[in-house]
């Protein structure tokens, strides 16, 4: 089965892939349709495709010598059965049994040893090939290391699929007619004839499993389990794809794109509608996601509120522009003050008649000596010129109670004002504490 990798720089979007058929997909090389996937995840950036397929040739190429190197220890009238833990007399086995030896022994596809003990795949490193391929990677897991199997089993034109079982991957020989395989460097032919066997190679060892074993390794099967019936088969290429789209929803969902998790949970189910476990964890998802968006609705609604309160206790501060006798002269062509108190008469008058007001967008001039304003709004810049210089001062405003100082008013105003910031901040610095500490935790 000879596949052909879809450009080497993954031109085309992992959307487009999920539009092709079925025997269009099985023509593409699998490696690269499971970095497809990966496309946007956060590291990828700075993964090179092509180097890691074609690092994925030289490995093809180097299992493809010791394979004719090491046939002579093949047998194929050994009285050994085929077991477990022995090739046998099968040839099959025996090209998937080098083929595993020469990878994990020659070329470091092993298990990442941080995941041994911490199953905690949130990292796309642990869910896709380039965590095995690049050059910085620290292994692989059961998610990515048969693909890489397989990736270079059809290189060799090995009749191998993906199969899954409860929270773990392994491939399979799958052929029921036999398959000639033909090898150019150098040049070979022979047949192998028809069989089917799992090859588990996702940890420590080989191993020729049956399907019994899957059953209860590495998790045991709850009734669910048996009733969607779609363990132990082997997927087609639309099924592998849309497993690499799970694992991709998963990444985004721990990084909390909830947006791009839901996205690839619903192409996963377009190209595999019958599988009811995408439909459920799709649903399952859109529910989380949806509990979450009333939850911030609900803190923003709590936070606006406070505000509102907070806002609507600090008294009001003088306005900008002197109101005496009533009325308000302003230039014409000049806006409103939008500090001027409601139902404040206004006459239009000359620039040089108008009223003085405090500017906006620079400093208040004040002359050298001169106290400050006592109705200088709250956080204007002050700037000392000479007494030429000196802008207007504009009058108190006839608004302000006469028995209050207009100065301790701002300085009280002031201090309202920052005590509610400081409450404000502090309930919302709570609300983040409350979201970060939950943020690690992976969704059940």
């Amino acid at each position: 089965m000879a596949t052909t990798p879809i450009g080497r720089q993954l031109s085309q979007s992992w959307c487009d892939l999920c539009s092709l058929a079925d025997e269009d997909l099985a023509a593409l090389d699998i490696a690269a349709l499971n970095l497809a996937a990966a496309q946007g995840l956060p590291g990828l950036g700075a993964v090179d495709v092509a180097t890691c397929l074609e690092r994925l040739d030289e490995w093809a190429d180097r299992v493809r010598l010791e394979i004719l190197r090491q046939v002579y220890r093949f047998d194929p009238r050994s009285r050994q059965p085929p077991s477990e833990y022995s090739f046998g007399s099968s040839l099959g086995r025996f090209c998937c049994y080098t083929m595993l030896q020469v990878l994990q022994e020659d070329c470091g596809v092993v298990y990442n040893p941080k995941r041994k003990f911490d199953p905690d795949f949130g990292d796309p490193a642990d869910l896709f090939v380039h965590g095995i391929l690049d050059s910085h990677g620290n292994g692989g897991t059961c998610a990515t290391m048969p693909v890489v199997y397989v990736a270079v089993a059809r290189r060799l034109g090995f009749p191998v699929r993906l199969v899954e079982t409860r929270e773990h991957l392994f491939f399979r020989w799958d052929d029921q007619r036999g398959t000639v395989i033909r090898w150019e460097r150098p040049a070979t032919e022979f047949w192998i004839p028809p069989e089917r066997f799992n090859v588990e190679g996702a940890g420590e060892g080989i191993a020729f499993y049956p399907d019994a074993h899957y059953i209860q390794w590495p998790h045991l099967w709850k009734e669910p389990d048996f009733a969607h019936g779609r363990y132990l088969r082997s997927l087609t290429s639309k099924e592998e794809l849309a497993t690499f789209l799970i694992d991709r929803g998963e990444c985004f969902w721990e990084y909390r794109n909830w947006g791009e998790c839901l996205k690839a949970y619903h192409y996963a189910r377009q190209v595999a509608p019958d599988d009811p476990r995408y439909q459920w964890v799709h649903a399952k998802r859109t529910k989380k996601y949806e509990l979450y968006l009333d939850h911030e609705r609900e803190k923003h609604l709590e936070i606006n509120e406070r505000n509102r309160r907070a806002f609507a206790a600090i008294p009001n501060p003088p306005p900008s522009v002197g109101v005496v006798n009533g009325v308000v002269k302003i230039a014409y062509g000049t806006p409103l003050p939008a500090d001027l108190p409601r139902g404040t008469p206004v006459r239009y008058v000359s620039a040089d008649e108008a009223d003085p007001t405090f500017p906006v967008g620079r400093p208040f001039r004040i002359a050298f000596g001169k106290p400050l304003p006592a109705n200088l709004p709250t956080g204007t810049a002050v700037q000392y010129v000479s007494e030429e210089m000196a802008d207007r001062i504009p009058p108190l405003s006839v608004h302000a109670p006469a028995s209050v100082n207009l100065s301790q008013q701002q300085c009280s105003s002031s201090d309202i004002y920052r005590a509610q910031v400081e409450r404000i901040s502090a309930n919302n610095a709570t609300l983040l504490r409350a979201r970060s500490s939950s943020s690690h935790l992976r969704p059940q």
